[in-house]
């Protein structure tokens, strides 16, 4: 059965009644259902995976190729002092991670929306909350008197450093004409040295580093340009939709919560036969209200429901006047971006007076 794109709750196209409507929110699918029926990208194989990277030229895929030459090449080049099997292995293993990480964004296409509106959402609720920002100009000023503070380190340790000094010089200037002193160049050549060997495993691991950071950008790219597509067509999470959210919570709750008077009468029974033990000490409610309605920081909603026992004292007079003592409990909800129940924590009964 599909899944409401707002709320994710489930719905029956083929129902007379309801058909794209949501029964949960009451919103309408249409246009998802139109969605997934008419664009060729959701069809879910190997077409719809290369009109997704089509977005950008399929850069992805020309990441993975240009990758892979490059690493052929670098075998007969800077990493000819390793092994061609272990070279061969990390290319292949290289170009395998990439591929997946492609493919991995196409099946996580419309969770990676649901993610990029969830961060909008937090970003918006924390500048509704008071914080201390440096301001532009504070922020520039910092920054250009570390970079300077950098600059006046190295210039220090260049002067102080015959060592760090002819280093600089063998990867910056040309030969140089004068001779260093023999412990310098006894020290410099030994590092030569030593950079010599490590320069390929370095290559090596940088050529995978970089190899996976491009194909992770082109594919957040071409993510971000199938989300931006979607919501021109597609209406607003519930998470985004404060007053829905709210009403799908409330409804859920009530859902849990209520019990009419045939179910309690059920449960009495249940309970008197030793089957349903918990439902014994739960109130037959006859009034909701809501109050303390906060929005949490993953998206979903904490409020509490205020129930009106219908079952509270009832006093008579002498004279036959009849005087009700409301009595209530506060039921504490939690609930996630979509509207779904997570926890509901019972409260003592008490009285109004």
């Amino acid at each position: 059965m599909p899944r409401c794109i707002v709320c994710k709750g489930y719905y029956n196209p083929d129902d007379p009644g309801w058909g794209t409507v949501c029964q949960r929110c009451h919103s309408d699918n249409a246009d998802w259902v139109y969605w997934k029926r008419n664009q060729p990208i959701e069809q879910g194989d190997l077409r719809g995976l290369f009109l997704f990277t089509e977005q950008y030229f399929h850069l992805p895929f020309i990441i993975i190729l240009t990758s892979f030459a490059f690493g052929l090449m670098g075998t007969a080049g800077a990493w000819r002092m390793i092994r061609f099997f272990i070279c061969l292995l990390v290319i292949i293993t290289t170009a395998v991670i990439n591929v997946a990480i492609v493919y991995g964004a196409y099946q996580g296409r419309h969770r990676a929306r649901e993610k990029e509106l969830l961060a909008q959402f937090r970003a918006t609720l924390r500048k509704k909350v008071p914080s201390v920002l440096l301001s532009i100009q504070w922020q520039t000023l910092l920054i250009s008197t570390i970079l300077v503070g950098l600059i006046l380190l190295l210039t220090y340790a260049l002067m102080r450093s015959d060592l760090l000094r002819a280093l600089a010089q063998w990867l910056l200037f040309e030969p140089a004409q004068a001779p260093l002193e023999p412990e310098v160049a006894d020290r410099l050549s030994r590092l030569r040295e030593q950079a010599e060997q490590v320069l390929p495993i370095i290559t090596l691991i940088g050529y995978v580093a970089i190899s996976i950071t491009l194909t992770l950008f082109s594919t957040k790219l071409l993510t971000q340009q199938y989300t931006a597509r979607l919501n021109e067509m597609l209406p607003n999470p519930i998470f985004l939709q404060g007053r829905l959210l709210m009403r799908v919570v409330q409804e859920e709750v009530e859902k849990q919560l209520c019990q009419t008077e045939g179910s309690t009468s059920n449960h009495q029974a249940n309970s008197q036969s030793g089957d349903d033990p918990e439902q014994k000490s739960m109130p037959v409610v006859s009034k909701w209200t809501w109050d303390n309605l906060e929005r949490t920081n993953d998206g979903g909603v904490r409020l509490i429901a205020r129930a009106e026992c219908a079952d509270s004292r009832v006093e008579e007079s002498i004279t036959g006047h009849r005087t009700k003592y409301p009595e209530f409990i506060d039921y504490i909800v939690e609930a996630d971006p979509w509207g779904r129940i997570i926890k509901i924590t019972p409260g003592e009964r008490r009285s109004q007076y």
